[in-house]
C-alpha cells in the first residue's frame, strides 16, 4: 500500500471506501481555496503528479475520525492504546495519525496541555492530509505497517479512549529523570491510585503504568507494574490511597491544570455537545451561578461534611490524611527523614477539593437541551472554601493523628479507630488490635506495668533515678498527649557516641506510632532549625526528634514550640505563619549537649555514662527498639494502665510535686511515676540549667562585678575606665570582668552601647547560690547606672537559683 507516490491508486482506493478526497497543492497540508468544505469528492483525474491529496472527515466520508496524536509521547502511548486503529506517518513522526469510524460524531475536540496540543480529534468540517502526499517538512506521509481494517466505536468511547492517551502522554512527558528512583516509584504508585479512580481494570493499569514509565525511559520500567490489585482493593474497602493529586502534586501540576487532566481520565476532553454526565439521585444538587455565592459555599461544605468526606479544619487550613506507603522520604536536602507507614497532614489543595466535590454533589446547570450534570464542581468554589477561615461551619477539627489508644482529659481511653469528637483527635491503629484498657487499675497492677516499660530501659547506666524516669516518663506522654497541654523537651544525652541515645528516643516512637519518629537534623542557625521543625508542624508530626544536636538548643520558636498552646509555624518559601495547635513530643539527642537561654527551664534530661573507652564495642543482651516493636501492643497497655490506675486512684500525688512553671498538667505522669516511687524527671533539669552558657556567664558577670564595685551604682563608661586602668598589682576580677563584658559584643570590644543592650535581657534575674541580681536605673543626667545586689534563693525548692523574674 506504500508504493511511492502512487497517488492516483491510492485515491481510488480511498473513494472505493466511501471516503470524501480532497485535491491538496503540492507541499501544503491544507486546501488553500474557499469552500473546500463543498467540493464534490475529487476524481483520481482531478490531481496532478505533484499534489497531494485530503480526505474531508466526518460525516462526508462515513463517520471517519482522523486520531492526531500531535506529540511523540502521544505517538508511543497511541501503539498501546489504539492498536487496533490502522496508522500513518513520517519518517520523523511514524504514527502520528490513527483512523477510527464514529456515526454519532460530533465536532473537533482538542487535548492541549500547558498551549501544546497533544491529541486532536478531527471530525465533522475537518480535513486530514493522507499518503502518499509530501509534508511541508519534505517528509513522505506513508502508511504504517500492521492493522489495516478500521474499526468503529461510539462517539463517547472514543472518547474516553482518545482521553487516557493524552492522560497518559503528559505523564509520560514530564516522567523524571534516572536520578530521581525514589520519586518514580511514588509517580507510579500515584498513577495506579489515578487510573484505578478512572475505571480501569487492574491488567490495563498495570501495563498502562509499564508503558509510562518505558517511554520516560525507567530502566526498571518493568518493576513498576503490580500495584494494581492492591490499589483497587483499598477503594473498594474506601481505605485511603494515592491518586491523581498525588500525582500532579508529584509532578509539579498546578491545580488549574489538574482539573484538565480530570476530564481527559473521565473521557470528557472538550465535548461540544456530547452527552452529560448521569445524575446520582442519593447526592445532593447546587446550581452553579443560581443562588448568592454564599448560599452555594454553604451547600457545598454541607455536601462534605453530610458525605463523610475526610476532610479537617487544623489552624488556619483545610487538611487531610495521608500515608507514606512506598518507602522513606527525605524533605529538605535530606535533613527530616520519614519512615514508611508515617501518616502525614497535607493541606488540601484546589484540585484534591474539586474532585471530591464532584463525587459528592451533583452540579447541575442549564445546557442547551436542559438541565445536564457538570463534569465537576466549579474551580473558583474549591478556591472560596479553602479560604473561609473561621467559616467553615460544621467541619471537623483535628488537632492530630495517633496510632495508640490514648488517654483523654477526662482520664477515659480513647480505643476506638476513627475521629474522636472529644479530643479532636483520629485514631487510626493502622490494622493492629489493641485490648481494652480496664476502668480501674489497681495499684499493684500499675507497678507490674510500669515494670515492663522500666525493662526497656533497664541496659542503660544513668546517673540517678531521676534520670532513669526519663524514658519511662516519655512512654506515658506519648500515650497522653492530648490530655496534657504542654510537655517538656526530652533530653537523651551522653558522655561519648555509641552509648544508644537514639534508640531509646526510637523505642519510644515505635510503641507510639509503631515505626520511627521523623527525625531531623539541626540547622546552622536558629532560623534553619526553625524551617525545617515548621515543616514537621505542617506536616502533622506528633513526634519530632532533632538528632545528634551539636550547637546550644535554643531560640524563641523552640520554646514556642515546647510551652505555647499554638505554634506559629512558618510556611516554606512565603512570607506567611500557619498557626497550629501544639500537640508534640520533642526529643533531642547528642553528646555532652548544651541547652541555653530560656529553653534550659523546658527540658528533662537523661544522661548516660558507661565509663568506658570504646563504647561502640560493647554487646548487649537485647536491642530496645527490636523489643518495642514485637512487645508494642503490650507495652501500649501498660502505660495507659499506669495512668489509668493513678486517676482512678484520685491522683494523690499531684498536690505534692514542685511547681513545673508551664508544665503543670504534665502532673500527671510526673505524679504516677512518684505513686509507683519513682524518680521525678523535674529534677534533671536543674541540672541542664547549671550548665546553660549563657546564665554562667551572667552569674560570672555579676560575681567579678559585685567584687570590684560592691553594691554600688556605676556606669559603663566608668567600668570600662576601671577595667582599662593598670594597677600596679593584677586584679583577676578585674580582668575577668572586662573579657566578660567584651564577649557580649558581635565585635568582642567594650561598646557601652551593645552592652547595655544584652545587660536589660537579665535585669533582675536571680543567679547563682548565695544569689546575685543585676540592677538597673537612670540617673539625673540621664545615664543608666548598674548594680549588683545579693539576694537569697527561696528555700525548699531543691535549686541553686531562683525562679525567673523573681525579684
Amino acid at each position: 500500500m506504500n508504493e511511492p507516490r502512487d497517488l492516483e491508486k491510492l485515491v481510488r482506493v480511498y473513494r472505493e471506501a466511501g471516503w470524501h478526497t480532497l485535491v491538496l497543492p503540492a507541499g501544503e497540508k491544507a486546501p488553500t481555496t474557499k469552500g473546500w468544505q463543498k467540493n464534490p469528492s475529487a476524481e483520481p483525474g482531478d490531481f496532478k503528479l505533484n499534489s497531494n491529496v485530503g480526505v474531508l472527515l466526518g460525516k462526508p466520508s462515513g463517520g471517519l475520525v482522523d486520531v492526531d496524536l500531535d506529540t511523540e509521547q502521544a505517538a508511543k502511548v497511541g501503539r498501546t492504546t489504539l492498536a487496533d486503529m490502522p496508522s500513518f506517518g513520517r519518517r520523523s513522526r511514524p504514527r502520528s495519525h490513527r483512523l477510527v469510524y464514529c456515526a454519532d460524531a460530533d465536532k473537533r475536540v482538542t487535548y492541549e496541555f500547558r498551549k501544546q496540543m497533544v491529541l486532536e480529534l478531527r471530525t465533522n468540517g475537518g480535513q486530514t492530509m493522507f499518503p502518499p502526499s509530501i509534508h511541508p517538512a519534505q517528509e513522505l506521509v506513508q502508511w504504517e505497517p500492521g492493522e489495516t481494517t478500521i474499526p468503529t466505536l461510539d462517539w463517547e468511547t472514543l472518547q474516553t479512549r482518545a482521553g487516557i492517551t493524552a492522560f497518559l502522554a503528559v505523564v509520560a512527558a514530564l516522567y523524571p529523570e534516572p536520578k530521581d528512583h525514589g520519586t518514580r516509584d511514588e509517580i507510579c504508585l500515584a498513577l495506579t491510585g489515578a487510573l484505578a479512580g478512572a475505571g480501569l481494570d487492574a491488567k490495563q493499569i498495570d501495563a498502562y503504568v509499564v508503558l509510562v514509565a518505558d517511554i520516560g525511559k525507567d530502566e526498571e520500567a518493568a518493576k513498576r507494574a503490580g500495584k494494581a490489585e492492591a490499589t483497587l482493593r483499598k477503594m473498594d474497602a474506601k481505605e485511603p490511597c494515592w491518586g491523581l493529586p498525588k500525582l500532579c502534586e508529584l509532578l509539579g501540576i498546578t491545580d488549574g491544570e489538574v482539573q484538565e487532566l480530570r476530564e481527559w481520565l473521565g473521557g470528557t476532553g472538550k465535548r461540544g455537545g456530547a452527552p452529560g454526565i448521569p445524575v446520582d439521585p442519593k447526592l445532593p444538587q447546587i446550581w452553579s451561578g443560581a443562588t448568592l455565592l454564599d448560599e452555594e459555599l454553604d451547600a457545598a461544605q454541607a455536601g462534605l461534611v453530610g458525605a463523610g468526606v475526610d476532610v479537617f479544619q487544623r489552624g488556619e487550613s483545610l487538611v487531610r490524611v495521608a500515608h507514606i506507603q512506598s518507602h522513606e522520604t527525605k524533605e529538605m536536602g535530606g535533613a527530616i527523614r520519614r519512615a514508611v507507614g508515617s501518616t502525614v497532614i497535607r493541606r488540601v489543595k484546589n484540585g484534591w477539593m474539586v474532585e471530591k466535590l464532584s463525587r459528592v454533589i451533583n452540579w447541575m446547570k442549564m445546557g442547551k437541551h436542559g438541565a445536564v450534570r457538570e463534569s465537576s464542581a466549579p474551580g473558583h468554589i474549591a478556591m472560596y472554601i479553602l479560604e473561609r477561615v473561621g467559616h467553615w461551619g460544621e467541619i471537623r477539627v483535628l488537632r492530630g493523628v495517633v496510632h495508640t489508644p490514648m488517654m483523654r482529659r477526662d482520664g477515659s481511653i480513647l480505643q476506638t479507630n476513627g475521629y474522636d469528637a472529644d479530643t479532636s483527635y483520629i485514631l487510626d491503629t493502622l490494622g493492629v488490635e489493641f485490648p481494652l484498657v480496664g476502668e480501674a487499675p489497681t495499684k499493684e497492677q500499675a507497678e507490674a506495668a510500669i515494670a515492663k516499660i522500666e525493662q526497656l530501659f533497664s541496659l542503660y547506666p544513668f546517673t540517678t533515678n531521676d534520670e532513669r524516669a526519663v524514658p519511662t516518663a516519655a512512654v506515658l506522654t506519648v500515650v497522653s498527649r492530648a490530655t496534657v497541654a504542654a510537655v517538656p523537651m526530652f533530653v537523651i544525652d551522653a558522655a561519648d557516641a555509641a552509648y544508644g541515645k537514639t534508640k531509646i528516643v526510637e523505642a519510644v516512637s515505635m510503641i507510639a506510632l509503631g515505626h520511627i519518629a521523623a527525625t531531623m537534623t539541626q540547622g546552622r542557625t536558629e532560623e534553619e532549625t526553625e524551617k525545617r521543625i515548621s515543616s514537621m508542624l505542617m506536616t502533622g508530626d506528633s513526634i519530632i526528634v532533632m538528632d545528634n544536636a551539636s550547637l546550644p538548643i535554643t531560640g524563641d520558636f523552640l520554646c514556642q514550640m515546647v510551652t505555647g498552646p499554638l505554634i506559629g509555624a512558618r510556611i516554606l518559601g512565603r512570607s506567611e505563619v500557619m498557626k497550629l495547635p501544639n500537640n508534640v513530643t520533642s526529643f533531642a539527642t547528642g553528646i555532652n549537649v548544651v541547652v541555653a537561654h530560656d529553653m534550659s527551664r523546658r527540658v528533662v534530661r537523661a544522661y548516660i555514662d558507661g565509663g568506658v573507652a570504646n563504647p561502640e564495642t560493647r554487646s548487649f543482651p537485647f536491642d530496645p527498639v527490636q523489643v518495642a516493636r514485637e512487645r508494642r501492643v503490650e507495652l501500649v497497655v501498660a502505660a495507659l494502665t499506669v495512668l489509668r490506675a493513678y486517676v482512678h486512684a484520685g491522683r494523690p500525688c499531684d498536690k505534692e510535686l514542685p511547681v513545673f512553671a508551664s508544665f503543670e498538667d504534665w502532673n500527671l505522669v510526673r505524679g504516677a511515676l512518684k505513686w509507683l516511687g519513682r524518680g521525678d524527671p523535674y529534677y534533671t533539669h536543674v541540672e541542664v540549667r547549671k550548665r546553660d552558657p549563657r546564665r554562667n556567664e551572667l552569674l560570672e558577670i555579676l560575681r567579678a562585678w559585685s567584687k570590684c564595685f560592691g553594691c554600688g551604682p556605676m556606669t559603663l563608661a566608668q567600668v570600662k575606665l576601671y577595667c582599662e586602668e593598670s594597677p600596679s598589682v593584677p586584679d583577676q576580677n578585674r580582668a575577668i570582668l572586662y573579657e566578660a563584658l567584651c564577649a557580649l559584643t558581635p565585635r568582642g570590644d567594650f561598646n557601652a552601647r551593645s552592652i547595655g543592650g544584652n545587660l536589660r535581657k537579665h535585669l533582675n534575674r536571680v543567679v547563682g547560690s548565695p544569689g546575685v541580681v543585676l540592677r538597673y536605673q537612670v540617673n539625673r543626667d540621664g545615664i543608666a547606672e548598674w548594680w549588683v545586689d545579693e539576694k537569697e534563693v527561696q528555700p525548699g525548692l531543691g535549686l541553686d537559683y531562683a525562679p525567673e523574674g523573681a525579684t
